[in-house]
């Protein structure tokens, strides 16, 4: 990745994200460069969840309700793969249960608004992560998500990956977004609220590099730049 000096930032409009990607990308679909085997841009949306990365699209990945509707009603720790969407997606904090039109009253439990093509959302959002200490000790058994290393932390019980997109050089004097490269850089508390203004940040490790961030979920330690945006690299 070809590192930038922060003194380069050109401060930008905030922008509001959703799932449904940022307002002003004009490409709402697959990426021109992401080609399958026959050379045709992927519908990553059709794409199955195993093959998502491999394809060159984001997993969606969510927790199963266990025993929904009873007292016994929990969140399972270990996240699955559900489904598959373009990369460079805006996706809102916000938790979200949802279920899928094969099985709607399996619901399942998602860290963020971003959910797989067809599902809708189910009718509560109060559940809470099971115990799953086998030996029903019932003292803290909580994790410190922040001290988690980013690339386990989806697989994680009650931790979210915090991601960020690298801004390169446009080659013109100007910065760009690299959409096509979402990178785990962080972890958090799964039920962290997140506000939705973007976000240019740094490591204090390697504070010439940037990178964006579709809220204000920051990685532990690292420095907040500008609420900024910039155009997709080409």
């Amino acid at each position: 990745m070809r590192t930038l000096f922060i003194a380069a930032l050109v401060s930008g409009p905030a922008l509001l994200t959703g799932c449904t990607g940022a307002d002003d990308k004009e490409d709402t679909g697959a990426s021109p460069d992401d080609t399958g085997t026959t050379g045709l841009p992927v519908d990553c949306a059709d794409v199955p969840p195993e093959s998502c990365a491999a394809s060159g699209c984001e997993t969606l990945s969510g927790r199963a309700v266990l025993n929904p509707a009873t007292p016994d009603e929990c969140i399972d720790g270990e996240a699955e793969a559900l489904g598959c969407q373009d990369t460079g997606l805006g996706c809102g904090q916000a938790i979200t249960f949802a279920a899928s039109p094969e099985a709607p009253t399996e619901c399942w439990y998602f860290t963020n608004t971003c959910v797989p093509d067809g599902w809708t959302k189910c009718p509560y959002s109060d559940a809470e992560f099971c115990d799953v200490d086998p030996t029903g000790d019932t003292g803290d058994t909580s994790t410190d998500c922040a001290a988690v290393a980013p690339d386990v932390c989806d697989a994680t019980s009650g931790c979210a990956a915090i991601r960020g997109y690298p801004i390169l050089d446009d080659g013109a004097g100007g910065l760009c977004t690299d959409w096509d490269s979402p990178t785990a850089l962080g972890c958090m508390d799964a039920d962290s609220g997140c506000d939705d203004a973007v976000a240019v940040a740094s490591d204090p490790k390697a504070p010439e590099t940037l990178w964006f961030f579709t809220n204000l979920c920051l990685p532990t330690g690292w420095t907040f730049i500008a609420s900024s945006d910039y155009p997709t690299c080409k």
